[in-house]
């Protein structure tokens, strides 16, 4: 393999090549910083170059634009673009692995048979989906693979956060609606408190700092104290009070059922986006299948 790539150094010796650049690999980037680099990362997207020169410039990455060097001399790849720029990534650039590669697909779909599909045999195929957490070592990681736990791989998401391997692949997807998209969830929700106390007549500055603290706060003490989150819904909601009656208006507009509908709607999304990969996997196979057919004498 080649050694003029110019790869981050660092104290293990594995090798591993992005390909992609957009906001999940940069929190992986801020978590591995912050908490201990796994080996010698670079990366790689399709034609983003300002983004590629930002990570360079935060992380001290090494980024390129060669995809085939990439690939030839890493030996595990973590695919970080797009669902449904899975297929046409791999398309293209999977020729480039080898027997021996590790291949990690951190997008949501499609499934690890069809990404195998693209692949040369003897790659091997894992699913990780890591969330924004993940920056400060406190993402919630699903994973799965054919062959079970694989160590390299755990050692790679166990310090930034809390993984799971999971036995059923079909499991991914629920795990990804609420683990994986959640933090956008509460994000979003945040944001609405913090409107809503500006519409109370509070500043929108204090409201800003104070809304995100007493958020962490609440959830600390969730994690730290041992009970439920039901419970100490009622040690905050005393019958009569203003949390219960705050608590009565959010119950009244069926919030547990939109948030239901929240979770299967991103399930759902999921598992389309599944079945498009499939389509244009099949497609792609028919369509090497007339170009085979033509060619013959």
């Amino acid at each position: 393999m080649s050694s003029d790539l110019g790869y981050r150094k660092e104290a293990t010796t594995i090798r591993i090549g992005i390909l992609g650049a957009g906001a999940i690999v940069k929190t992986l980037l801020e978590g591995w910083q912050r908490f201990g680099w796994p080996g010698e990362v670079m990366v790689t997207n399709r034609s983003n170059a300002a983004r590629l020169e930002a990570l360079a410039a935060s992380f001290g990455v090494v980024t390129t634009r060669d995809h085939a060097a990439l690939l030839q001399d890493a030996e595990m790849v973590l695919l970080a673009v797009r669902p449904g720029q899975v297929v046409e990534t791999l398309q293209q650039d999977g020729p480039s692995l080898h027997a021996g590669h590790l291949l990690i697909s951190l997008a949501a779909a499609p499934d690890c048979e069809t990404i195998a599909a693209l692949l040369p045999k003897e790659v091997t195929v894992v699913r990780a989906m890591p969330n924004l957490a993940a920056a400060v070592g406190h993402s919630v990681t699903g994973l799965y693979s054919q062959q079970g736990m694989i160590g390299v791989v755990q050692s790679l998401f166990e310090p930034l956060g809390t993984t799971v391997w999971l036995d059923d692949e079909a499991a991914l997807t629920p795990f990804t609606a609420l683990f994986g998209s959640g933090p956008g969830y509460l994000y979003h929700f945040v944001d609405l408190l913090e409107e809503g106390g500006v519409a109370l007549g509070l500043d929108r500055d204090q409201v800003a700092r104070f809304v995100a603290e007493m958020a962490f706060g609440a959830l600390t003490y969730l994690k730290e104290s041992g009970a439920t989150p039901a419970e100490l819904r009622d040690e905050v909601a005393t019958p009569g009070g203003v949390t219960a009656a705050g608590i009565a208006a959010l119950d009244a507009a069926d919030l547990r059922a939109s948030l239901l509908t929240c979770l299967r709607a991103a399930v759902a999304r999921a598992e389309q986006t599944q079945a498009h990969a499939r389509a244009d996997l099949f497609a792609s196979f028919a369509h090497q299948s007339l170009d085979n057919a033509g060619q013959l004498p």
